[in-house]
């Protein structure tokens, strides 16, 4: 006699990390990216209410990423990268918040170019080489995680210090991973 299995069962093979709510999300950040990438050019990006913050912000030429080791105060040590006109700007700017993968985990405590592995992927890898060019300007936060999974409390404490010691526009707060960290987005919006 055959087992039943349910869709949700079928698509995801059963794996237990993705319910149904996931699934929703999945599809809400799958729709966001499709979105998000039909915006290619600020001069002929949409206006109106919705990217009126947006506009006011300077073009990125090329920004500062700096690295910022563990230490007792921070719960990560994390990459922060400032776009160009970010200091001289007054306006708050988008935060992108990139979870790196399980291979690029290290505690840079005591050996600071441990931090140097979360430049390997994603957002950090296209900023060290040159390519990082978003439709709009925005502050990235590339953190290294030390434990063995990503801790969505120190995720959480994170954001909550860079949005205390930088102009961060707090409705347009992001967050993006890839494997591992991937799985640490999906448990920091399910938490």
């Amino acid at each position: 006699m055959e087992s039943f299995i349910s869709p949700i069962e079928h698509i995801t093979g059963g794996f237990p990390m993705f319910k149904p709510s996931s699934l929703k999300w999945f599809g809400f950040f799958l729709l966001f990216l499709l979105t998000a990438s039909c915006i290619r050019n600020p001069a002929v990006a949409p206006t109106g209410m919705f990217f009126d913050d947006l506009a006011v912000l300077p073009p990125d030429e090329g920004g500062v990423h700096k690295a910022v080791p563990l230490n007792a105060s921070i719960p990560y040590g994390y990459y922060i990268y400032t776009p160009s006109g970010y200091e001289t700007a007054e306006a708050a700017y988008p935060l992108l918040i990139f979870l790196h993968g399980a291979g690029e985990r290290g505690s840079s405590a005591s050996d600071s170019t441990v931090l140097d592995k979360v430049l390997a992927n994603g957002p950090p890898r296209l900023i060290r080489t040159k390519k990082w060019a978003p439709p709009w300007p925005l502050i990235v936060v590339s953190p290294q995680c030390h434990d063995q999974w990503w801790n969505v409390v120190k995720v959480h404490q994170l954001i909550g210090l860079i949005v205390r010691n930088y102009r961060v526009n707090a409705r347009r707060i992001y967050m993006t991973g890839l494997s591992m960290g991937g799985y640490g987005t999906f448990a920091y919006i399910e938490a």
